[in-house]
């Protein structure tokens, strides 16, 4: 059975331009959003609405059509790999049973996160028409090339006049917020560009010479902008990952297309390399920087965080943390870990800037092994792709290319945790798989009209449901930004209250309450108070442990001499680099119980 989609038609959304509006707005738009100060959380919450809101539109109009019409009228069916990827949904979905979910909002966020990715899987299968993949990859392109002008004028301190621009002066990260993920999503631009090379060459005489030059112009640019981007990031992960992503085009090229595409795709990454050479003498401080990075003795902390992160999966190998749980379990698990390996270094980080074994962490052996097997299967598949001397449309190839990318940046860093690149995952797992791996299979074969009614009514409720989440988070996050925009105490607390009442973000809210007691304890100098207030942060810190509430639970156990307290949270910090003194003994007797103060310092950074 094959899906209309490979032949130009939806089988789950009865509107082609309404389809690829959608899949556009939540494809090419997102990396460029920012959100700015009228909202709390400025970087990410756009880019959340961009890129969940029209696949979770997608959704309520496909399960219903699902549910109403059923699969063989719409020609529908589940591929072996969406069965598997459902599999590990429900999984996960039952992890609360017996896994420590410390956090259970944290968890709920998480799987609709997790649940939006399989459903744009199965949306992009069915929907997603090969003729699409050029507009959205040319917009994709330019999102990236008008983010490397905007990391631009970071670096210069020119971005301050332009609002839309993240406020980041001296930094090269655009609006992707973080240097690394701003090097990958200028690498999936760069691996689109190529793509749209051979797209264009193979449709030369099949459209106009006008449009053929201004495509082929366009896409020239974009690709030797964001070559200079990529460059200018000195991020040795967004290099690996376009290193990674081209040499399976090379090698599928030559295998599956033919000579003229083999000899584009090389000339591609020669383009690429000699776009070192004007990078090095306008810009040469940032190459020097990477070459610095590459000639680096170590994984510049890595080491420390892949060891803690190995070592919170040895403590709970078969439950695992819980879905979403890594970032609340690593200052326990660093502890633990200086136990084995007493000279790393003290890092506190959200991420195992390593995919798999963040996933190894959070679902145990058995979501694990099952990630992996996934994975195994899929190689062995394309493996058998090749041996065959199957033909593989240009799209297909593009999408392995992009599987290769993103996994190898995977190793390093964490694109499965941002919607707006983890989603091209999604889609060229469609695009790769309706090609490539076996559309049906006995042991995947589901023939029930029920089932499948039942799968398009769970589609539309959840995606209500996660809109619901997403639109009531919105109103929370703006009350959240109107508590930091007064000085009134009850008016804050007010907006706070009003926050804490939306899931989205009451962890948020209930921090920010936390710390507004604390300011008012320091201003109304109650010693009982103090203790309450210390009490309830110290409550939410064993919840969601973070740096910056250690720091915070260590300076007021200080200030109130709480020596056993003290203790208890030193605890999470490296033995050996800091000092507990009573008060009478201490040299310094305004800072007293006396704590390592660099130290201190350092439990401010997140890498």
């Amino acid at each position: 059975m094959t899906p209309r989609a490979d032949k130009g038609e939806s089988t789950l959304c009865p509107s082609r331009r309404y389809v690829f509006l959608c899949f556009f707005v939540s494809l090419a738009l997102p990396n460029i959003v920012f959100s700015g100060d009228f909202w709390f959380q400025t970087l990410h919450l756009m880019k959340w609405v961009f890129a969940l809101v029209p696949i979770a539109v997608l959704c309520v109009v496909a399960g219903y059509r699902l549910f109403k019409y059923g699969h063989e009228e719409l020609n529908f069916f589940l591929d072996p790999f969406g069965v598997l990827w459902l599999v590990l949904l429900l999984f996960v979905s039952l992890q609360p049973f017996w896994a420590p979910i410390k956090s259970p909002l944290t968890f709920i966020r998480e799987w609709f996160f997790f649940s939006a990715l399989w459903a744009a899987y199965l949306l992009f299968y069915h929907s997603f028409c090969n003729e699409y993949l050029m507009p959205i990859v040319l917009g994709g392109s330019l999102n990236a090339a008008l983010n490397v002008v905007f990391a631009e004028l970071q670096l210069s301190g020119l971005n301050s006049p332009f609002p839309f621009i993240v406020p980041a002066s001296g930094n090269y990260i655009g609006n992707t917020g973080q240097q690394n993920m701003l090097a990958l999503w200028v690498a999936c631009g760069l691996l689109g560009g190529i793509y749209v090379f051979l797209k264009i060459l193979n449709l030369r005489g099949e459209i106009s010479k006008r449009l053929y030059r201004s495509i082929f112009a366009l896409n020239l640019v974009l690709f030797l902008v964001n070559s200079w981007g990529l460059w200018s990031s000195t991020s040795r992960s967004g290099l690996l990952a376009l290193a990674s992503g081209s040499l399976a085009l090379l090698f599928l090229t030559k295998r599956c297309f033919d000579r003229k595409g083999f000899m584009c795709v090389v000339l591609c990454c020669l383009m690429f390399l000699c776009m070192s050479v004007p990078v090095y003498y306008i810009n040469k401080e940032r190459l020097e920087l990477l070459s610095h990075k590459v000639s680096e003795v170590g994984l510049a902390g890595r080491k420390s965080i892949w060891a803690t992160s190995w070592t919170m999966f040895s403590q709970k190998p078969l439950s695992g943390v819980g879905l979403g749980h890594f970032k609340w379990n690593y200052l326990e698990a660093q502890r633990l870990m200086f136990e084995r390996f007493p000279d790393m270094e003290w890092k506190y980080t959200l991420w195992a800037h390593n995919e798999v074994l963040q996933w190894l962490c959070e679902t145990g052996i058995v979501g694990g092994a099952f990630l992996i097997g996934m994975a195994a299967w899929w190689l062995y598949n394309i493996h058998r792709a090749v041996k065959e001397s199957r033909e593989i449309s240009l799209e297909a190839i593009w999408a392995v290319g992009m599987l290769f990318l993103f996994w190898m940046n995977a190793q390093w860093t964490r694109p499965f945790h941002r919607i707006e690149d983890a989603i091209w995952m999604s889609l060229a797992f469609a695009l790769a798989n309706r090609e490539i791996l076996p559309q049906t299979s006995s042991w995947a074969t589901v023939n029930r009209v029920y089932v499948f009614k039942l799968l398009g009514a769970a589609m539309a409720l959840v995606a209500v449901l996660g809109l619901l989440f997403l639109f009531d988070g919105l109103a929370g996050d703006r009350a959240l930004a109107l508590a930091t925009k007064t000085s009134d105490f009850e008016l804050k607390k007010g907006y706070l209250e009003k926050a804490l009442r939306s899931p989205l973000v009451s962890d948020l809210a209930e921090r920010q309450l936390v710390y507004l007691l604390i300011e008012a304890v320091e201003i109304t100098k109650s010693e009982d108070d103090m203790e309450k207030a210390i009490a309830v942060l110290r409550n939410y810190f064993y919840k969601e442990p973070q740096a910056r509430d250690l720091k915070k639970l260590i300076e007021l156990y200080a200030r109130i001499d709480d020596t056993e307290s003290l203790k208890e949270m030193a605890w999470y910090l490296k033995p050996g680099l800091y000092r507990i003194e009573p008060r009478e003994h201490a040299s310094d007797t305004s800072c007293a119980p006396l704590v390592h103060v660099d130290l201190l310092c350092s439990l401010e950074s997140a890498p």
